[in-house]
């Protein structure tokens, strides 16, 4: 390096970490940041710093310099930093999360102080998020007296995402760094992503309702100090703090009372109903699905179908791209190979219905080549509920085991969602190897059928 910088790089060798791509620059001037309006395929014009607010004085001078470089000539992005944007007063938890679902690139600067941040690791979770929906967001983490392995330790689900880190060494110049990074951004495009069209959806519902309808919604969820009408992305605000909601019973008292005013009651809800998913498990999820064939399978600690299906409705931002197929009927007398056979009958359903009645081998061969041609437009998700408690209807050990190993071998392309509870049997004790475990999911029993209850509850409001 030019005057004896000391830049390193740790990681995996053999996956990029950027995407390098054609770039076309555009000025922001000092107009607001809005992405949502933002045409898609639009050049980089917005950078998400994430950051923790403990950093020490050498970390926040290296992110000062980075903002500066970033925000001057001859990149002029738009920064996203709370420390920057964020006025006192402002309503910084639904401001934030607007910027990450919605900024085209981000710099994850982990520190000590960063990685022992709950909030520094939901962003990160946000953002990796983002990438797994398909967005040609950049997101580059740097290194600044921490360790890959200690990154990875403080945030289990980025080790899926196979990183490559930047590093700023102990005595390192932070220049070159700060101009690589510049330059990488520089090389990329984006595009709206599924996460951005989510919110978009929601936005265009929010906008709908009057303005006291609006004003109710949003002092219920809390997005805003000041009444909506005194912000001017008031319902953008609404929007993501509805989206990053931690509870179902928030997200039904908030709603119920205006939801018969939206213009499509049963779809608005269709839209809330994954909300209070954890967006690390989101993130993890969709890593999970965009395996190697062969190696796509999750085991989620939970009892009930219908909380495997709103965690897939999250991961994937109610896209259709995953179709989530309910367990085989199952009785204690069925083998793996029993079983084995209901579930290519079942996928056969799904693409010709007459397919059920053709002979299985011709059946699993059809499966086979509909898997095959439908992998690029979508994904098929078949869940396994698993007998790892007495207490619990499912697949005894043995024979899930068996069936997961068959799938994986003969049906590579199926996402496998396993069903386990309680979370201390979830792994190693189901006997699936390289498994992704989400777990806790729920606190307990008693709390997954009450978020279930809620949303049933707000679904029969809206008359679905």
């Amino acid at each position: 390096m030019p005057g004896g910088a000391a830049l390193s790089r740790t990681g995996h060798a053999r996956v990029p970490w950027v995407r390098r791509r054609a770039f076309r620059r555009i000025t922001n001037g000092d107009r607001e940041y809005n992405p949502v309006t933002k045409a898609p395929g639009g050049a980089v014009s917005a950078i998400f710093i994430s950051h923790s607010s403990r950093d020490d004085e050498a970390a926040r001078a290296i992110r000062e310099r980075l903002s500066e470089v970033l925000a001057d000539e001859p990149y002029r992005y738009q920064v996203l930093l709370d420390e920057q944007a964020i006025r006192a007063g402002n309503p910084w938890e639904p401001k934030l999360h607007r910027w990450l679902a919605e900024c085209d690139g981000a710099v994850l600067i982990l520190t000590p102080q960063a990685l022992a941040s709950e909030w520094v690791k939901k962003e990160a979770a946000i953002l990796l998020w983002r990438q797994s929906l398909g967005s040609r967001i950049v997101v580059i983490p740097l290194l600044i007296g921490v360790t890959e392995a200690e990154a990875e330790t403080a945030f289990p689900a980025a080790g899926i995402f196979r990183l490559q880190y930047l590093e700023i060494p102990d005595g390192g110049l932070a220049g070159p760094v700060i101009t690589e990074i510049a330059e990488e951004f520089r090389r990329a495009v984006d595009s709206q992503d599924q996460l951005g069209s989510w919110a978009g959806q929601l936005h265009a519902e929010v906008s709908a309702l009057g303005g006291y309808d609006q004003s109710r919604l949003a002092a219920a969820l809390q997005a805003l100090e000041h009444p909506w009408s005194d912000t001017p992305d008031g319902g953008h605000l609404i929007v993501h703090a509805l989206l990053h909601t931690e509870d179902m019973y928030e997200v039904q008292t908030a709603v119920q009372p205006v939801v018969r005013k939206f213009r499509d009651p049963p779809s608005f809800v269709d839209l809330v109903s994954p909300i209070a998913i954890p967006e690390a498990a989101a993130a993890g999820i969709l890593a999970t699905c965009g395996r190697a064939p062969g190696d796509r399978v999750l085991v989620l600690t939970c009892t009930d179908p219908r909380t495997a299906i709103r965690y897939i409705h999250r991961a994937s931002c109610v896209s259709e791209f995953y179709r989530v197929l309910p367990p085989p009927g199952l009785t204690a007398e069925k083998s793996a190979d029993q079983v084995f056979g209901d579930i290519i009958a079942g996928i056969a359903a799904v693409f010709d219905p007459t397919r059920a009645r053709t002979d299985p081998d011709a059946r699993q061969a059809f499966v086979a080549r509909a898997l095959s041609a439908e992998d690029r437009r979508g994904r098929i998700v078949q869940l396994l509920p698993s007998k790892a408690s007495p207490d619990h209807d499912g697949l005894p050990l043995k024979v899930l085991s068996e069936l997961v190993g068959r799938l994986r071998r003969e049906l590579p392309l199926l996402v496998i969602l396993v069903l386990a509870w309680p979370p201390t049997r979830a792994e190693p004790a189901l006997g699936i190897p390289g498994a992704y475990v989400i777990a806790p999911a729920v606190d307990d029993e008693w709390h997954e059928e009450l978020q279930n209850s809620y949303l049933a509850q707000l679904k029969t409001a809206a008359g679905s």
